[in-house]
């Protein structure tokens, strides 16, 4: 599933139908978010979960009688580069 591919054709699909600005500036961001969102779900219901496969390393340590991330901020930033691959 390409995400980043998702996300532009929802926004560039949001601007396409909001071609002409309102008057009320307010009014046109909430009518570009709801068209943005509405976008976005309909093409992730859309897509297919990709064949490719990855994997990753992960040093635990137990602390407490729980088995934990030696490193969660590496674990959380190696997770987004996966997820967003």
């Amino acid at each position: 599933m390409d995400i980043s591919a998702i996300d532009a054709q929802a926004a560039q699909a949001a601007l396409e139908v909001l071609t002409e600005p309102s008057a009320d500036t307010k009014e046109y961001r909430r009518l570009l978010v709801d068209t943005y969102l509405e976008k976005l779900i309909e093409g992730l219901k859309e897509a297919e979960c990709s064949e490719e496969k990855s994997s990753f390393e992960l040093q635990l340590v137990k602390e407490k009688g729980l088995w934990m991330p030696e490193d969660l901020s590496a674990l959380i930033e190696m997770l987004g580069q996966q997820i967003w691959r």
